[in-house]
């Protein structure tokens, strides 16, 4: 059987059956260079429409804190011993139109020889689907449209002597439109079009397990929204390599980067207020009941909006070199050194990479660590060898010949994991929140060490016509690579963990790897 801390959520639903997403996009796109003397002028639009078509999955959802919470409930015994019960019902199925704009004017001036300046402008337009006028949220009547992403950029190139060159830029860059957040509020706006239950145990109307929840009215629903001052994200980056050339056949480089994100996307329930009281490292606990003394708008009971407020950083190092090929062999090394931090803990409705969600809805600071993908240390390379041979005898000319050996090489040091509790300690209806003491994504996973092989022979049959035989090898050494644990943390009333939390990935159970050592044989004919 599983253990506690191995089980996340127990539940009750339909998964994605129902579910149906169709996309339509439309294009124009046109970019052309005039030159005039030592100046490249480049100027570009690009203009898409996204039309969107969705039809949501039912959803019938109780999340439990244990297998053995599960087991009582199931039995009769606990009913309300879940965390959580989420209900999605009604017209699940809308659609939305997006439109994309942005236009660039850039110039590359050859100074002199030896440097060459790049500067420019780009400007990002984002049309966000129409609102809805008669949804009860007033920030869904109008989405916000943010008409001053103007990004400044600016480069260089100089070649400091024959054999060395700096390149360094900087410039603003904007983010991608993001439409969950729009498919969210559009579909889950309120109404009782498509309503959107949330209860904890102790919530008025909570239903017994496995019983259902809502009658169809807007009370207890949880419904989605973007705020009405809503910016689009953007970050400052900045870069510079000095890369040199070691004789014909070798250069090496050195380079640094730094980017700051600001205004960044973030999920906040913004309707609960009057805390009922703290936890020991300060964080609000909230009332389940929902009234006007603990709802901003006591007709929901969660709303959970999407602001621009998170920030993040980015800093890196990297040591590469590379070998052109010579003498049947060729090579690519590089080191990178990095830090990204940030305080967004985005949800999957927002982004692939998806976390929890925020810990403290009174203070996004208290989220501040390390991103999903910050990887400190990362080695990779690539070695190509092509045989030659030029000895007077055919046959051991023949077999020394035409073969290719390529390894491929990962070194770099393991992923952040969050560790949750296995209950939701300041009742805010999230199941984000930590035990006490412990950081976010304070755990990383052991250090990925891989080796992949490909051999490939070509053999001559007769003209033109060749044979290949194709080798391929994963994982050469079969080396143990864990990719995820299970990490829910039992915790006692207080939330302190009940038993001292292991930073040791592999103390937590449910471990799951990458592949193991996979061999593949191939063949072909070339004519």
């Amino acid at each position: 059987g599983l253990s506690d801390a191995a089980i996340l959520a127990e539940s009750t639903g339909q998964g994605n059956a129902g579910f149906d997403f169709k996309q339509n996009m439309t294009q124009v796109i046109d970019n052309f260079t005039v030159l005039r003397g030592k100046h490249s002028y480049k100027f570009g639009i690009d203009w898409q429409h996204v039309y969107d078509e969705r039809t949501a999955a039912p959803q019938f959802i109780y999340t439990f804190p244990t297998t053995q919470a599960y087991l009582d409930a199931k039995a009769g015994t606990n009913p309300f011993g879940y965390t959580t019960v989420t209900q999605l019902t009604g017209e699940l199925g809308f659609n939305m139109s997006t439109n994309i704009f942005s236009a660039f004017v850039q110039d590359d001036w050859q100074v002199a020889s030896s440097l060459k300046l790049l500067y420019g402008l780009r400007y990002d337009l984002y049309k966000y689907p129409e609102g809805l006028p008669n949804a009860p949220l007033a920030q869904t009547h109008e989405f916000n449209i943010d008409r001053n992403n103007i990004g400044p950029r600016f480069g260089m190139a100089w070649q400091i002597d024959s054999d060395t060159v700096l390149r360094a830029s900087t410039g603003i860059m904007f983010d991608q439109a993001i439409l969950g957040g729009y498919e969210q509020a559009l579909q889950l706006s309120g109404s009782p079009r498509a309503p959107l239950y949330t209860f904890n145990p102790t919530s008025a109307g909570a239903p017994a397990f496995p019983g259902t929840t809502g009658t169809g009215t807007i009370a207890q629903q949880s419904p989605w929204a973007v705020d009405s001052d809503f910016q689009v994200a953007h970050t400052w980056q900045s870069s510079a390599q000095i890369q040199r050339a070691l004789g014909s056949e070798m250069t090496v480089s050195l380079s640094a980067m730094y980017a700051k994100g600001d205004q960044l996307p973030v999920v906040t329930d913004v309707n609960l207020i009057n805390p009922t009281g703290t936890l020991s490292d300060g964080r609000p606990i909230y009332s389940t009941a929902v009234n006007a003394s603990t709802r901003v708008d006591p007709r929901f009971n969660h709303i959970n909006q999407v602001q621009s407020i998170g920030d993040s950083t980015f800093k890196s190092m990297t040591v590469q070199a590379t070998k052109r090929m010579k003498q049947g062999l060729t090579f690519n090394m590089q080191y990178s050194l990095g830090k990204g931090l940030d305080n967004t803990p985005l949800l999957t409705q927002l982004t692939v990479q998806s976390e929890a969600g925020r810990s403290d809805p009174s203070n996004l600071d208290r989220d501040e660590g390390p991103n999903p993908l910050d990887m400190r240390h990362n080695f990779t390379g690539n070695i190509v060898y092509a045989s030659q041979n030029s000895s007077d005898n055919a046959v051991v000319r023949g077999l020394l010949n035409a073969n290719e050996i390529g390894v491929l090489l990962q070194f770099n040091s393991g992923l952040p994991i969050n560790i949750p509790a296995n209950r939701d300690l300041n009742l805010d209806g999230s199941t984000s929140d930590r035990p006490i003491g412990v950081a976010r994504n304070a755990l990383y996973l052991p250090t990925r060490k891989n080796v992949d092989l490909r051999y490939t022979r070509w053999v001559p049959i007769h003209g033109s016509v060749r044979a290949e035989i194709i080798a391929e090898l994963k994982n050469v050494f079969n080396t143990e690579q864990l990719s995820n644990v299970v990490t829910s943390t039992p915790v006692d009333a207080a939330g302190n963990p009940v038993s001292p939390v292991s930073y040791d990935a592999y103390q937590y159970p449910n471990a799951s790897g990458y592949e193991q050592r996979k061999f593949q044989l191939g063949f072909r004919m070339r004519f």
